[in-house]
C-alpha cells in the first residue's frame, strides 16, 4: 500500500509541477497581451502627432490683400527693369499661366489685379483674385 502512495505521488508531483509552469506562461502571454496597445490607438497617437508636429513647423501668416497685391507689383516692376529682355509670367493656382506680361494694375481694394498680355491676337486684359496668383518670374 505504502508502494502504491509512493507511486501516485510520483505521478502527481510533475503533474502538479507542470501545472504551474504552464500557468505561468499563461500569466506571462497574457501579461504581454495587456501591455500591447491596439492597433487603432497606435494609429491615432501616431497621426496626432503627426498632425501637432506639422501644426509646430507651419506658421500661418495673414497679410493684407493690398500690401500682396503691392509687392507683386513692385516684383513685375523689378523683373521688368533688370530682366528686360525676358517677358514676365505669373502662375496661378488653377494651374493657368500669364506669359508675356505688359503691365498690371492693383484695384483699390487690392483685392483684384488687371493684367494687360499681349498675345499673338493683340492685347488681351485678365482679372485675377491676389489669391489666386501663385508665383511669378522671367519666361526665358
Amino acid at each position: 500500500m505504502k508502494k502504491l502512495c509512493v507511486i501516485a505521488m510520483l505521478f502527481a508531483l510533475p503533474l502538479f509541477g507542470q501545472q504551474t509552469a504552464a500557468s505561468s506562461v499563461y500569466n506571462k502571454q497574457l501579461n504581454k497581451m495587456e501591455a500591447k496597445p491596439e492597433r487603432k490607438e497606435l494609429m491615432s497617437t501616431e497621426k496626432t502627432a503627426a498632425a501637432q508636429k506639422a501644426h509646430e513647423s507651419s506658421e500661418i501668416m495673414i497679410i493684407e490683400p493690398l500690401a500682396r497685391a503691392q509687392d507683386f507689383a513692385e516684383a513685375y516692376k523689378y523683373l521688368n527693369f533688370h530682366k528686360s529682355s525676358a517677358p514676365v509670367m505669373f502662375k496661378l493656382r488653377n494651374h493657368k499661366v500669364l506669359k508675356n506680361v505688359l503691365d498690371i494694375e492693383i484695384m483699390k481694394g487690392g483685392t483684384l489685379v488687371i493684367f494687360t498680355l499681349n498675345t499673338t491676337k493683340g492685347i488681351k486684359y485678365e482679372v485675377v483674385n491676389i489669391e489666386d496668383i501663385k508665383s511669378m518670374g522671367n519666361d526665358k
